[in-house]
């Protein structure tokens, strides 16, 4: 009978888990590309099931960075007045806060099970994979299409965003290719963040090979990876009728002219914004995509691509502290894990690299279909973190 009932518990714990996989790719790529954004709402609901009926050891000691999640998810739920105050493109009170809410109940969702003893590392890594596939397929898709107009792909960060969980694979030679398809990806999109994230994983990846006891097969394949990359690169210019490396050299180039694609004209802005704000806003903020509402729509602009300006508009100081936390409690933790030789330091630094370019050159807070697997890794990640001692 117990077996039974143990089955049955283990076999509704995993198809909650799949059922949430599952939705949050369609709500990933369909939103980013301008269609159905429903799929959060499932999302939320599934995800809240599967915490409240696998919530254990509740006189445990939470780590501080849980409470640090809560507090962003209870002022998101208290701000969410704002989809009544501002002129939103959300069709639904739900759909909007369900959308604002899910990165923090998704990182509840993946600190739940993996401080479960049944968790099973392969299968996140496994769902990453074709997680990772989709998106070099989908930005193969964009790319053929915007290939004629030059435009940057900002769908890049498909590449990028599940790397920490990849890397959580041990191998060199995965690892390697990985970070060769992510670097190709970058060279397609014509990003300079994205040109800015993998200079310093490759320049990391250099130093952990370099300095690693495997040393020389380790470093014929960052040899390797650097011909495929310089390969690829020259094989993408010549084949088009157009001088990529001009326009290549002319978006680094004019990051003075353009003044960052317009970040600096974003920062004053926000500046001015934040200085207009009541007691009460600076304190909790205007709520979660108001900048949404207020930002020129024929910028196509929805946030100011900074993080801490968009943490202190949306969520006020106690919103930008929080931020601050997250960002250091990262740092913490790859100190210790490479203290500690942890086979996870890798995968954690990857993250912490991601979480400080994207601070300032987009928005982990606001675009939340784009950052979802950083959230799921951050996770997922913290119990085990909590087990190492030190």
């Amino acid at each position: 009978m117990k077996n039974n009932q143990y089955r049955i518990k283990l076999t509704s714990e995993y198809i909650l888990i799949y059922a949430i996989l599952i939705l949050i790719i369609p709500f990933s790529y369909l939103f980013a590309s301008g269609g159905n954004y429903t799929f959060s709402f499932p999302i939320i609901i599934v995800s809240i099931i599967y915490i409240l009926s696998n919530h254990t050891n509740a006189s445990r000691k939470k780590p501080f960075i849980n409470k640090i999640i809560l507090t962003f998810l209870v002022l998101t739920v208290l701000t969410s007045y704002s989809f009544f105050t501002y002129n939103l493109r959300y069709t639904s009170y739900l759909l909007f806060l369900s959308n604002a809410i899910i990165p923090f109940v998704i990182y509840f969702v993946f600190y739940t099970y993996s401080s479960r003893e049944r968790e099973k590392t392969n299968l996140l890594i496994f769902y990453f994979i074709i997680y990772y596939i989709i998106a070099l397929y989908y930005i193969y898709y964009q790319q053929s299409i915007r290939l004629s107009e030059m435009l940057q792909l900002n769908n890049f960060y498909f590449v990028i965003t599940p790397l920490p969980f990849l890397f959580l694979i041990e191998k060199p030679l995965f690892r390697t290719i990985v970070l060769a398809l992510a670097s190709i990806c970058v060279i397609i999109s014509l990003k300079r963040s994205g040109f800015f994230i993998i200079s310093l994983l490759s320049f990391y990846t250099a130093m952990f090979y370099f300095f690693s006891k495997e040393k020389s097969i380790r470093k014929i394949l960052f040899i390797i990876y650097f011909i495929i990359i310089g390969s690829f690169a020259y094989h993408y210019m010549e084949s088009y009728d157009f001088n990529y490396y001009e326009r290549l050299t002319e978006r680094v180039e004019s990051i003075g002219d353009d003044r960052g694609s317009g970040r600096l004209d974003y920062a004053e802005n926000s500046i001015d914004r934040i200085q207009n704000m009541n007691a009460l806003q600076l304190l909790i903020g205007k709520g979660f995509s108001a900048i949404d509402s207020e930002q020129p729509r024929q910028t196509g602009y929805h946030s100011f691509h900074n993080d801490y300006s968009e943490a202190t508009y949306s969520y006020g100081f106690v919103g930008l502290f929080c931020f601050l936390v997250l960002v250091f409690h990262c740092l913490k933790n790859c100190i210790k894990l490479h203290k500690a030789h942890s086979p996870y330091s890798f995968s954690v630094v990857t993250s912490f690299i991601i979480l400080i370019v994207f601070s300032f050159s987009s928005s982990v807070m606001h675009y939340t279909f784009y950052m979802l697997p950083l959230f799921m890794f951050w996770g997922y990640i913290e119990p085990k973190i909590e087990r190492i001692k030190g």
